[in-house]
């Protein structure tokens, strides 16, 4: 597939492997995708240099620049600092085209449908995979074209939507681009009469030729307006108080575009003004992971594919317009050269030849020696291009690196190029029945670790799983019956802690003691950003994600079968006790928060008059009869170490059902987190 992306502020078109659709997506045949000029600029400027936008897109602030100095050390922080520079974005956001393919769960969609799609995937791009709920099927081939705008024409509805306006309503527009020209037609459709500001002559013209009566800038007057819609990029702050002087009182200001929110308080104050955010295309934009909405929600919410419905039959009926927003169009070949910026809205055109490119080959061997095991790594986010694909790349007298395998085609190619894989890829199966690859590394968000190991394993290829290794009891019960089936092939879960140097300085103090062991294992959890998929019930929630490495790390140490525990919550805190075989004990404790320079996690480990105290597996104290007895430094949490333990027993499989008594600790954590749920499992 062919890809128009930005990077560092130019665009530019490359080869990228065809996506696969997951359950609940739509694989489609391009056909059209819509330009908002001002928003794509906006993205290449987000792209910039500047140290503000770098920071942002490394997801950095200071505090946390600080905490990455000291704890991975000025190289490894400007690393990933300047992989967020170099990272490439794809650009669109609204395109329509023919099904070629659905996923299990994309109900009321077929192969050789026309659909809108808008949001994420539906990028600029030959062949694109759209979420099922932010499709829309057109009700005629012909109308291709101008639904390919739909994304723009939806966010424009959401917003009237937010101001909750009927037909006798009397808005103002600020801010005359493609948004604002659909604000325009949005507000007409129902009847309000609308005034438009824009200083550009022929914005204004279109807006005119839409119904409304437009003006360069704001007139005098006060007590115009039952809802004012800022549609523009603006940096002057004097124009948001010229909106709010227009409004009636009680009326709403619904802020659409950037503008910036310093709120003239004495204005609002004497109009009691409303002023309202409204993002996205719908009320379920930003639903995964979202906050609930709020009880005062009184309007029924209106989906992305209810507004792209309506939009659609706007087209239809003749109440929506593309042509009057006077648009361009251009092919896709020529995507990457500069366009004219007079043009509010651009379309491209696909010409329709598609070549199949499951697999984007990017050079003849990934390196390595005879002896060395070939690897392909599913799932190349965050953590994979921060540790593991490292780590790998640092091993290549073990590890050869096949092919990475991606959901997204751009993050699967960017990820391959970087560390040198032969491949990328989106086809899982694809990659194992390569005969080149001899292990499978899974690292996708949680929900897919379990299905990934047991295809893999059903392919007889070894499996590295990033924890945790399942998020159900199901899931445990297919990989045991998979693990079990495949003689000979080794699973591995990456519960880096147990390797890590201090775990093993521990082990290593208490390898001639027999008395049992009592541990005290304390996890403070960052808050996690709006929004993010770790936090979401489908990817098994923070304890199954995170807590396990505490109960592996437990059950390595301690060593004996675990045959007894509970588990209670209480102000947000969650506490497990585990006792085992040999009558050692373990207390855990997750804290959802932590203060000021706490370590996230503390482990205390007692054993007769001994007592070893860690912190974060960096600092390293043991105490005896109440006197320090050494303190020790590491740098290490042990995820190099778990690959090359990896290694080790792919070299050398070890026997037995569970050697290493992965599947007991991660059914261990399964019935913890059920019986902290109060559920059984």
């Amino acid at each position: 597939m062919r890809l128009l992306i930005a990077r560092r502020g130019r665009t530019e078109m490359i080869e990228a492997p065809d996506p696969v659709p997951s359950e609940d997506e739509v694989l489609i045949e391009t056909a059209w995708s819509a330009v908002s000029a001002g928003t794509e600029r906006q993205a290449a400027r987000d792209l910039s240099l500047a140290p503000s936008a770098l920071l942002r897109r490394a997801r950095l602030g200071w505090d946390k620049i600080a905490a990455s100095r000291r704890g991975r050390g000025w190289r490894a922080t400007l690393a990933k600092i300047g992989e967020a520079a170099a990272k490439p974005v794809p650009l669109g956001y609204s395109a329509s085209g023919r099904v070629r393919a659905v996923g299990a769960a994309a109900e009321g969609f077929a192969p050789g449908d026309f659909v809108v799609a808008v949001g994420p995937g539906a990028h600029h791009a030959t062949l694109l995979c759209a979420r099922r709920a932010f499709c829309a099927k057109l009700p005629r081939p012909e109308l291709a074209r101008d639904a390919s705008a739909g994304a723009l024409a939806a966010v424009a509805l959401h917003a009237r939507h937010r101001a909750g306006l009927d037909g006798s309503a009397d808005a103002a527009v600020f801010g005359l681009g493609v948004i604002g020209l659909f604000m325009v037609q949005t507000l007409r459709t129902t009847g309000c009469r609308v005034t438009a500001f824009d200083p550009l002559s022929e914005r204004r013209a279109l807006a005119v030729a839409a119904g409304a009566e437009a003006h360069e800038a704001p007139f005098p007057g006060v007590g115009a307006f039952d809802a004012v819609f800022l549609c523009a990029r603006a940096d002057a702050s004097g124009l948001l108080a010229d909106a709010i002087t227009l409004c009636r009182r009680r009326a709403r200001v619904v802020v659409v575009g950037e503008f910036p929110l310093e709120l003239p308080r004495e204005a609002a104050y004497a109009r009691e003004v409303e002023l309202l955010v409204s993002a996205g295309y719908g009320d379920d934009r930003y639903a995964a992971g979202a906050l609930p909405m709020s009880r005062l929600w009184t309007r029924p919410a209106r989906t992305v594919a209810q507004n792209l419905e309506t939009f659609l039959r706007g087209l239809e009926e003749g109440r929506f317009s593309v042509e009057k927003l006077n648009p361009a169009i251009r092919p896709f070949d020529e995507a990457a050269a500069p366009a004219s910026s007079a043009a509010a809205l651009t379309f491209y055109r696909y010409d329709g030849r598609l070549s199949a490119r499951p697999r984007l080959d990017l050079r003849r061997d990934a390196g390595g020696g005879p002896g060395t095991l070939g690897v392909a790594l599913a799932g190349p986010g965050r953590f994979a291009r921060e540790v593991h694909l490292p780590n790998l790349k640092a091993r290549r007298a073990r590890f050869r690196l096949q092919g990475i395998v991606g959901h997204s085609p751009l993050g699967a190619r960017e990820a391959a190029l970087r560390f040198g894989a032969v491949c990328a890829t989106c086809d899982l199966d694809l990659m194992l029945r390569d005969p080149e690859v001899a292990a499978l590394v899974v690292a996708t968000p949680h929900a897919g670790h379990a299905a990934a190991a047991e295809r893999a394993l059903a392919a007889r290829k070894h499996v590295f799983v990033e924890k945790p290794l399942c998020v159900t009891l199901a899931e445990w019960m297919r990989l045991a019956a998979a693990a079990r089936a495949a003689e000979g092939i080794v699973l591995f879960v990456g519960f880096n802690r147990r390797f890590a140097p201090a775990t093993r300085q521990i082990a290593a103090d208490l390898a001639e003691e027999r008395r049992p062991r009592s541990v005290r294992y304390t996890l403070c959890q960052d808050a996690l950003p709006p929004g993010e998929w770790a936090g979401e019930a489908c990817h098994g929630g923070r304890f199954v994600g995170e807590a396990c490495h505490a109960v592996d790390w437990i059950c390595a140490l301690i060593g004996a079968p675990a045959v007894e525990h509970s588990g209670a919550t209480a102000a947000g805190a969650a506490g497990a006790q585990v006792r085992f075989a040999d009558g050692s004990q373990a207390l855990l404790t997750v804290r959802p928060r932590r203060a000021p320079n706490e370590p996230k996690e503390r482990i205390e480990v007692a054993c007769g008059d001994a007592l070893w105290i860690l912190r974060d597996f960096t600092d390293l104290e043991v105490r005896q009869a109440n006197a320090v007895r050494a303190r020790r430094s590491f740098r290490s949490k042990g995820h190099g170490e778990a690959l090359d333990a990896f290694a080790a027993a792919v070299a050398h499989p070890p026997s037995g059902g569970d050697p290493f008594g992965f599947l007991a600790s991660s059914r261990l954590v399964l019935e913890l987190d059920a019986a902290l749920r109060g559920t059984r499992v």
